[in-house]
This record gives C-alpha cells, structure tokens and sequence, in this order.
C-alpha cells in the first residue's frame, strides 16, 4: 500500500473543501430561487384574483338582472 504524498494529501484536502463550499453555495441559490418562484407566483395569483373580480363585476353591470 502506497501512502499519498504531502502535496496529493493536501490537494485532495483543497479539492474537497471546494467541493463543500459550492454545494453550500448551490443550496443558498436553490433556496433563493424557490423563494423567488413562490413571490411571483403569489404576486401572479392576487393579480389574477383581482382581474376575475373585475370581469364579474362587468358581467354584472352587463346583465344586472341575472
């Protein structure tokens, strides 16, 4: 069994640290965009409501007897 030298022992340390910190740093961007996602979304749904209140308020003054 051969045992790593110092400088493979140390850039396989560097590489996984690298490793580490972008899975952090991919997690803290997925989070982001799933909050950005949800704020649109809800954003989207209250102006949707808002517009469907103003066509049956229309449709009403059309037909106010029905």
């Amino acid at each position: 069994y051969l045992e790593a030298s110092e400088p493979v022992v140390k850039a396989e340390e560097k590489a996984n640290d690298m490793i580490s910190r972008a899975e952090v740093v991919a997690k803290e961007i997925k989070l982001g965009s799933i909050e950005y996602a949800e704020d649109v979304l809800s954003t989207l749904e209250h102006n949707l409501k808002s517009m469907l209140q103003e066509v049956e308020r229309n449709r009403t003054e059309l037909n106010p007897g029905k």
